[in-house]
């Protein structure tokens, strides 16, 4: 990278709200589901889950696309 140039890289709350949001045909309609999405399919590890900023995550749902499925994941890693 050049000294003029600079990049934004997402936190990990934001990289897997916009997974999700960005993923056609992912809907999260039980916390099975958003735990079988979250640890099986995307492979992500339950201790990493567990250290998310669910406050943050929480304050994005009135103002984004497929808030239902961010929803239940949410109370999905509130229950971890």
């Amino acid at each position: 990278m050049g000294d003029r140039q600079f990049a934004l890289m997402a936190t990990p709350e934001k990289a897997v709200c916009d997974k999700i949001v960005a993923t056609p045909g992912v809907i999260l309609r039980s916390k099975i589901s958003a735990a079988g999405y979250l640890l099986e399919d995307l492979r992500m590890d339950e201790s990493q889950l567990k250290q998310l900023d669910i406050s943050m995550m929480e304050s994005w749902l009135a103002d984004c696309p497929k808030k239902d499925s961010l929803a239940t994941m949410i109370k999905m890693i509130k229950e971890l």
